[in-house]
């Protein structure tokens, strides 16, 4: 019995550890399926974030698992319309959009032009800190317009 209550004991602490490191995960992030719908749901205000990916991309399956599962990332991307491209599904879209590689991340404006862009697996800090700067800029710029 002693045995058992010891290995229990020790299993529990493990796998309190090995949590330990990860970082919270944020609420699922509800993604449009096309910019039309994104620039539609843009009629709020707010600035479209475009995700282009592919089911192949090996970073883009690190990225999902990674950083757009973080806790602080969905909670920058709040601030956006998210749009989720598989740029198989829809090449016409990346064609137009100039999106030739994958993960990427374009940021357009409520009229759906590209004001920035981040090319490449980013980790969950990077990712915010585009997000933050990008959401600032076209802040300050609406501002701007009298």
């Amino acid at each position: 019995m002693r045995s058992l209550v010891t290995a229990m004991l020790v299993t529990g602490i493990t796998l309190i550890f090995l949590g330990c490191d990860r970082a919270p995960t944020g609420a699922p992030i509800p993604w449009q399926s096309s910019i039309p719908l994104g620039i539609e749901a843009a009629e709020t205000g707010q600035p479209i974030l475009v995700y282009f990916t592919a089911t192949w991309c090996v970073p883009c399956r690190k990225m999902e698992a990674g950083p757009l599962q973080s806790a602080s990332v969905t909670e920058a991307i709040k601030a956006f319309v998210p749009v989720k491209i598989d740029i198989d599904q829809q090449p016409k879209t990346a064609e137009a959009y100039f999106a030739e590689a994958t993960p990427a991340f374009f940021i357009l404006d409520q009229g759906g032009v590209v004001r920035a862009r981040a090319v490449g697996y980013h980790t969950p800090e990077d990712l915010v800190a585009y997000l933050n700067e990008s959401a600032a800029l076209l802040a300050d710029e609406r501002a701007d317009i009298p």
